[in-house]
């Protein structure tokens, strides 16, 4: 990894993520979030992607957990 650069772990419950019609928030829609994320700390980028899920899903009771790690290589961005 060059300095900068984050690794993404999450379970199922991300992708999987269902909202009132039953459509899952997908692999897709994690990847455009991500996209927007680059130059942010761990926190920031852990933060985006819940609140998107959060968004996408509504009123729509939570099915599965929500597990996600954000790893940054080097120093926090300025």
């Amino acid at each position: 990894m060059a300095p900068g650069e984050h690794v993404l772990i999450f379970s199922d419950g991300i992708t999987e993520a269902m909202d009132s019609d039953h459509e899952l928030f997908g692999e897709i829609r994690l990847k455009a979030v991500l996209e927007g994320c680059a130059n942010l700390g761990s926190q920031m980028m852990c933060d985006k992607v819940v609140a998107a899920i959060k968004e996408f899903v509504g009123g729509a009771p939570q099915a599965d957990d929500l597990t996600l790690v954000v790893l940054r290589f080097g120093p926090p961005p300025a």
